[in-house]
């Protein structure tokens, strides 16, 4: 049996309750034309007040793929930089922005 090669898809996130379950499907599409490669979607909240954290707790809860880290005091991008490269278990990531 021939192991698959684990990307990691990560994203922050600031206020984004009418992007992040969109987003992840996009990727989830993607990854089904891809099928020698297994992926974790890593989503990082920076301290949202709408519901962002929710909504991505009830995807993480249906998909094994989606791993979410919620920085509550919202330390900003270049700080959160840091936790997203102690998360990632992927050969190699990517990250995009919403």
């Amino acid at each position: 049996m021939v192991m698959k090669k684990l990307i990691s898809i990560v994203t922050p996130c600031y206020h984004e309750e009418e992007n992040v379950e969109e987003c992840f499907k996009q990727v989830q599409l993607i990854f089904e034309n891809l099928p020698q490669y297994d992926y974790e979607y890593i989503f990082i909240d920076n301290g949202s007040k709408d519901k962002t954290v929710p909504l991505l707790k009830a995807t993480a809860l249906v998909n094994t793929q989606v791993k979410i880290i919620v920085d509550t005091r919202n330390f900003g991008l270049d700080k959160i930089s840091i936790l997203w490269n102690l998360s990632i278990k992927g050969r190699c990531y990517v990250s995009f922005c919403l």
